[in-house]
């Protein structure tokens, strides 16, 4: 399984928390420092989860999913924890804000969106 963070050390699963988290948090680092290798970070992260584990069609279209397994493939996308959503919104509305990329900014409001529907 490439790109995004493991969760754990057995490597068996990729988790929101373990990607959208470190995503916001490079963010704030490079806002602070102006290390690009920060912003890079967070950029490749945010990117790849949101490629994978943001629903794009359907009833919860803009729900992100829990985690995906490594052992096969499957994302857990019925759990309904609001720091998913939080954590992705976090990080979409930082990179906006140093980045200016209108990008993300759109898709933290279609996340946002989707909590209040």
């Amino acid at each position: 399984m490439k790109g995004g963070i493991w969760w754990d050390y057995e490597h068996s699963q990729k988790a929101t928390a373990s990607n959208a988290g470190p995503a916001l948090l490079a963010s704030l680092l490079y806002q602070e420092t102006q290390e690009e290798h920060y912003l890079e970070f967070s950029q490749q992260v945010f990117s790849f989860w949101f490629e994978n584990m943001v629903l794009k069609n359907g009833e919860h279209m803009y729900s992100v999913c829990d985690h995906i397994s490594a052992q096969n493939g499957f994302k857990e996308c019925q759990w309904r924890f609001t720091y998913n959503e939080g954590l992705m919104i976090g990080a979409a509305t930082n990179l906006y804000k140093v980045t200016r990329n209108e990008t993300y900014l759109q898709i933290a409001m279609k996340i946002a969106n989707f909590m209040i529907t």
